[in-house]
C-alpha cells in the first residue's frame, strides 16, 4: 500500500484472516489509532493500521496479552519509538511468565501422572471416589 490506498473492512479482514469480532475488539481496546472513514461512514485501514495489526498478531502468537500489546503500542505512539531497552525488558518479563507457566504445568502433569499410576493398579470395576474426595491418592478407585 505504498501508494496510499486504503483497505475496506472486508479487505483488511481477508488480508489478515481475521473475523469482524476480533477486529472490533482490537479497535474497542484502542489497539488501533483512530481509523479513518469514508464520507458514508465506512472504515478505511491505512498502511499504519496494517503495521499495527501485524504487530498485534505476532505479539499474540508469542504469548503477549492484548493489554500488554496495548501498552507496547501506546509507548510507541507516545514516544514515536520503542527503545531496545524497553522491548527487551518486556520480553524478559514475558519469558519469566512463560517459565513460571511451564513449571506450573509440569507440576500439574506430574501430579496427574502419579494419580493415574495409582488408579491404574487398582481394580477397574471399583467405584471411583474422586468427585467425593477430590484428587487425593486415597480417593483413587
Amino acid at each position: 500500500m505504498a501508494d496510499g490506498k486504503k483497505l475496506s473492512t472486508s479487505e483488511f479482514m481477508k488480508k489478515f484472516k481475521l473475523n469482524r469480532n476480533s477486529l472490533r475488539l482490537y479497535e474497542d481496546m484502542g489497539l488501533f489509532s483512530k481509523v479513518s472513514r469514508t464520507e458514508s461512514g465506512y472504515r478505511q485501514y491505512s498502511s499504519k493500521d496494517e503495521e499495527d495489526l501485524s504487530f498485534i498478531l505476532k505479539a499474540k502468537e508469542v504469548g503477549f496479552t492484548l493489554n500488554e500489546i496495548k501498552e507496547l503500542l501506546a509507548i510507541n505512539r507516545n514516544d514515536h519509538f520503542l527503545t531496545c531497552g524497553t522491548i527487551s525488558s518486556e520480553i524478559k518479563s514475558k519469558v519469566e511468565d512463560i517459565d513460571n507457566e511451564m513449571k506450573l504445568l509440569t507440576a500439574k502433569r506430574k501430579f496427574l501422572k502419579t494419580f493415574l499410576t495409582e488408579c491404574e493398579v487398582k481394580d477397574k470395576s471399583n467405584v471411583c471416589k474422586v468427585v467425593e474426595n477430590g484428587f487425593d491418592k486415597k480417593s483413587c478407585c
